[in-house]
């Protein structure tokens, strides 16, 4: 172009530089195609005056920068995209009308003929800043794939970093305030109704249509609340959201479980007065205020429904009187009543029979006037209370099934796989979950088992009881010794439980559950309550649990050999007789205690004329030996069991309560030179 003068060649790049900011190309601008869009650039057998082309140099990038943000635009609005970027689209397109605008105003003046490239660039400098910017965007979000909620993300990021170019933050205040808005949308929809309205996948909170809605089942139910409503992976969730996003979930959840209750959700009531959306806002504490408003509103109005509608309280009620045996008659009744049934092995149990027993035990007892003894019902399980905690904590997975393997000597009685059950619709299996249950159950056999070795033993001290004659107890001493220390290790440790361990606990939890103001509130505080009463009735330490399961065993076999030895016994004087076997029993089956004792002294008598004196075997050295095993084996599991908890008792507080429960005078510190927290 240099045979043409400079006013000539500065007319005709006007008008091509023209064409270029509304993306056309001419003769001597042309658009080299790139990633972004189209990049203008004079062209090279252009030859122009320098001062021409430095001025072009200048222009041209607000060309290409407007081609960029175009080709986004277009992209962006397609319906895969989402309606987080169709909202930025749409607030993007707005700003270029307005640049198109200009450019419309420069064409004006051109044609006037009072259009030259100084005037040009005076006038498109506060344009270029503005789509540069929309452009640098534009390239960020094609690099990372953002959309929907990373998306947002990235223009708070953008936002953020932008805080000394106060044109740029309100560009992108603009944008990011324009594209929230159908994000907010659906957040609004989700803390006022519960519904999750989000066609394009965009919103935190998934929902898993597939979950199945039978709300009567527990384990359903349990999967229900975990699993049918989850939160996006983190970059899905708005950076400016993030620290609210478990609020959010929590909220729509709550009100969620309302509407499964068959209950209207009051939206209007859920937001603060005179607001009817949450919107976005650059001071983030005005949607936050928000957001918990409705969290609170939604809480309280749940908390409701589980506490006056569905009687939480008193379902937790019902569950302690069962399974933590604070109901004292019913498991007594029941075990007499069933006690030829579940002294057979675990799987030649009739449970029909056990369950017509059971509800018979109830309407017989002080427990027939408990609203929910109907939803009171059995399981055997047929695994030890080790075997179950290992594989729960192995398997991570709820027993109390019949499943497993049958671990120990043999398979269980029907008395050892016994255990409470109960029937817990929605929406208190929330709380009182099938995982709960398992607890409950847990807690339930170590309780049973331990009443029932206390109670055995006391069938020892009335069996010894009949030994007692002027000439002949002397013979029995040390076996009255050792009952007498099993029997204070059993009913100590079986106090310990139920008056330092359940009840101090169940009294915080009553009180903690009063003053809840959430269901997290609430589900916190009960599983604390399942933890700490596991933790402190030994279920949770494995070694401790051994041996006390030792212990025990001990105790139940030195009473089994006391029956078995008393059973073939009649005592005369200062003589020991052996008698029929059998005869005893039957004389005094159905008697109470006193009745049976003085039964059982008249049918030795009788028979102790034709009986064979036999004072020398019961001295003999078999029976010394036998006894001198039970004291050798109970002292030593016994001193091991106390060694342990005195070790650990410094770390946790309650084995140094149960270490001065059985150490009540220091007997056992001194004899182990140990300290005593007596």
């Amino acid at each position: 172009m240099l045979h043409i003068g400079r006013a000539s060649q500065e007319y005709q790049l006007v008008e091509e530089a023209l064409y270029a900011l509304m993306g056309i190309e001419s003769e001597h601008i042309r658009a080299f195609p790139s990633a972004d869009g189209l990049v203008f650039q004079l062209a090279s057998s252009a030859d122009v005056d320098a001062s021409i082309a430095d001025l072009l140099g200048r222009i041209l990038p607000l060309a290409s920068a407007y081609s960029a943000v175009t080709a986004f635009v277009e992209t962006g609005s397609r319906y895969e995209a989402g309606l987080v970027s169709h909202a930025l689209c749409a607030a993007v397109r707005e700003l270029l009308n307005e640049y198109l605008i200009v450019v419309a105003q420069l064409e004006t003046q051109f044609g006037l003929g009072q259009l030259n490239l100084q005037k040009m660039w005076f006038f498109v400098q506060p344009s270029l800043s503005t789509v540069t910017a929309l452009a640098t965007l534009a390239r960020s979000i094609r690099d990372q794939g953002a959309r929907g909620g990373s998306l947002l993300s990235l223009l708070h990021e953008a936002l953020e970093v932008s805080a000394g170019d106060s044109p740029k933050r309100a560009l992108i205040e603009h944008l990011l305030s324009a594209a929230s808005v159908p994000y907010f949308s659906a957040l609004t929809a989700w803390v006022t109704a519960g519904s999750v309205v989000d066609p394009y996948a965009e919103f935190m909170v998934v929902e898993h249509p597939d979950m199945a809605k039978d709300l009567g089942l527990p384990a359903l139910s349990d999967s229900y609340w975990s699993e049918r409503y989850t939160l996006r992976e983190a970059k899905a969730v708005p950076r400016f959201l993030a620290p609210h996003a478990a609020t959010i979930l929590t909220t729509g959840k709550y009100l969620n479980v309302i509407a499964g209750c068959g209950l209207p959700i009051p939206s209007e009531t859920l937001l603060p007065a005179g607001e009817a959306a949450v919107a976005y806002a650059s001071n983030e504490r005005e949607y936050a205020k928000t957001i918990e408003h409705a969290h609170a509103r939604a809480a309280a109005l749940l908390i409701d429904v589980l506490m006056r509608k569905h009687a939480l309280l008193d379902r937790l009620g019902s569950i302690k009187r069962y399974f933590l045996l604070s109901q004292g008659d019913v498991l007594p009744h029941f075990f007499e009543i069933a006690a030829d049934e579940l002294a057979r092995p675990a799987s030649a149990v009739d449970i029909e029979k056990l369950e017509a027993l059971l509800e018979l035990a109830v309407r017989s007892t002080s427990a027939r006037g408990d609203e929910h003894k109907d939803e009171l019902g059995l399981r055997l399980v047929h695994t030890s209370i080790a075997s179950e905690l290992a594989h729960i904590n192995t398997a991570g997975l709820p027993s109390g099934s019949s499943a497993g393997a049958k671990a120990g000597a043999g398979e269980l009685t029907g008395f050892e796989a016994f255990a409470f059950d109960f029937v817990v619709e929605w929406p208190l299996n929330l709380v009182i979950s099938s995982a709960a249950l398992t607890k409950y159950r847990l807690l339930n056999r170590h309780l049973i088992k331990s009443t029932r070795v206390c109670k055995a033993m006391s069938a020892a001290w009335a069996i010894h009881k009949l030994t007692k004659t002027a000439h002949v107890q002397a013979y029995f001493k040390r076996a009255y010794a050792l009952r007498s220390k099993m029997l204070h290790f059993v009913s100590s440790f079986s106090n310990y439980m139920f008056y330092q361990v359940l009840e101090p606990a169940w009294a915080q939890l009553t009180a903690t559950l009063a003053g809840a103001t959430s269901l997290a509130d609430v589900v916190t505080a009960h599983e604390a309550f399942l933890n700490a009463a596991l933790k402190e009735c030994l279920l949770t330490h494995p070694e401790l649990l051994k041996l006390l399961t030792k212990l025990m065993s001990t105790c139940s076999i030195f009473v089994d050999y006391t029956a078995h030895l008393s059973a073939t016994l009649s005592l005369d004087g200062d003589s020991i007789f052996v008698i029929p076997p059998g005869l005893v029993d039957s004389a005094v089956e159905g008697l109470e205690e006193e009745a049976a004792i003085a039964q059982a002294l008249a049918v030795r008598r009788e028979h102790a004329a034709a009986a064979v004196d036999t004072t020398a075997t019961v001295l003999d050295d078999k029976y010394h030996r036998t006894l001198a095993k039970f004291e050798e084996n109970f002292g030593y599991h016994m001193r091991l069991f106390l060694q342990t908890i005195n070790l650990l008792s410094g770390t946790e507080k309650h084995l140094a309560a149960l270490f001065a429960t059985f150490d009540f005078n220091g007997f056992y510190g001194d004899a182990l030179g140990l300290f005593s927290y007596a």
